[in-house]
């Protein structure tokens, strides 16, 4: 099972679509047609499953990951990248879309304090 080729990403206001330009057999790389190539802003989602061959706790990794890229004051590109891992056992019978929300929140909300560097 994938997502689609696209993907439409909305923040409430506006929303980004990301073309598929590179699959392989752990994920998929999109990028957003609409920038340029200089100043890309790219969705990777990507997966690590666990060996069930393998002894021990079955823990499958999964990333998302957005990066966007700029021209600083001097024209250079600059990257700021936001990654989400997802670290969930295979036995694991909670809700992990409720701990998804809760870190949603808490970002929604205190981004600025976070690049402060406040804990």
């Amino acid at each position: 099972m994938s997502l689609p080729g696209n993907v439409i990403v909305a923040n409430g206001e506006s929303s980004l679509t990301f073309d598929e330009v590179v699959r392989d057999a752990n994920g998929v790389v999109r990028n957003d047609p609409s920038r340029p190539l200089k100043t890309p802003r790219t969705l990777t989602i990507k997966h690590t499953m666990a060996n069930l061959k393998t002894k021990g706790p079955q823990i499958d990794r999964h990333l998302v990951s957005i990066s966007d890229t700029v021209l600083d004051g001097a024209s250079q590109p600059v990257t700021a990248t936001v990654n989400l891992s997802l670290i969930v056992p295979r036995d694991y019978v909670g809700n992990i879309g409720d701990l998804v929300t809760y870190v949603h929140n808490l970002l929604t909300s205190n981004t600025a304090a976070i690049l402060r560097g406040e804990s």
